[in-house]
């Protein structure tokens, strides 16, 4: 196949601005609308200077059907700089300076494979501290930090995540989308009905949070899988009882076929998992005298 070339430009609120550009070979299972769709989303919406070993993850991951050949990523606002280069998915330059990062700051570092690490300290940390290890930890947090981009890999699904994936097929009997907008409603409402049933699919606590009941346990695994979009199927799947898989489709069927015409699957749900939460920690449970004046 022929390579694949992406190359993005963007200026984000206040002067922060990131530059994308990608070279990789496909193979056959390679979806170009797609991926193009979630880079764009991904890159619009989930990069800052504290997370930029999860950029180059994400883009890793919404890239994993590519061989990647070229992979640059440049980041800059008023305290920040970083340009990460990869060829073959091995780091081969690295120019930055973090000073939003107090770890890090008032050092700037260049790095090209091949060739010396230059660093260079601000004037006033050596004046400040010249008996100190303030220098060398500084020092040694880039070292550390250098080499972590050296072994940054795509997100991988544990086996929670295939868990809830294979769950929400049998419940809605469609394949998740972690790039929809309601993917999280959908999540945390069917993790929270189906708990209601005896089928606790993890350790998910919940509170009423944005109006539904929301474990930030689940919010953050859905988040994760963000960079995945639909999927459609997933390699070595869980070994699910038969009964229980059968009593998920069952209550999936039940729910959506109480859907009126005038409704949406999602009022109807989160309306039912408000009412199971509500029974279940009894939010409603005073007698008259508790709420008489």
């Amino acid at each position: 196949m022929e390579n694949i070339k992406l190359e993005k430009f963007i200026q984000y609120k206040n002067g922060v601005t990131l530059h994308f550009k990608y070279i990789g070979t496909p193979n056959e299972f390679y979806d170009k609308k797609k991926s193009r769709r979630l880079i764009g989303m991904f890159l619009s919406q989930n990069v800052s200077p504290s997370n930029m070993i999860n950029v180059v993850s994400g883009i890793r991951t919404i890239l994993n059907t590519c061989d990647e050949n070229l992979l640059m990523i440049e980041y800059c606002d008023k305290d920040h700089h970083e340009m990460i280069k990869y060829s073959h998915k091995v780091l081969i330059s690295y120019i930055g300076s973090k000073n939003n990062d107090n770890t890090l700051a008032d050092v700037d570092v260049e790095f090209h494979a091949g060739s010396k690490l230059n660093v260079s300290f601000n004037n006033a940390i050596l004046m400040e501290y010249p008996y100190n290890n303030v220098v060398k930890d500084k020092l040694d947090a880039w070292l550390k930090y250098i080499d972590s981009l050296s072994h940054i890999n795509k997100i991988t699904m544990d086996k929670k995540s295939k868990v809830l994936i294979e769950v929400y097929q049998l419940f809605y009997q469609e394949n998740p989308d972690f790039s929809q907008e309601d993917i999280n409603i959908k999540m945390q409402t069917m993790v929270s009905i189906l708990a209601s049933f005896n089928l606790v699919l993890g350790d998910y606590s919940f509170s009423i949070d944005d109006e539904i009941p929301q474990s930030l346990t689940l919010l953050q695994k859905v988040n994760e899988l963000f960079c995945y979009g639909e999927i459609k199927e997933i390699d070595e799947e869980v070994a699910l009882k038969e009964k229980a898989k059968e009593k998920i489709k069952i209550i999936g069927a039940t729910i959506r076929e109480s859907v009126s015409t005038n409704q949406s699957i999602n009022d109807v749900i989160i309306t039912l998992s408000k009412m199971i939460y509500a029974s279940r920690y009894q939010v409603f449970a005073y007698n008259l005298e508790d709420i008489k004046k």
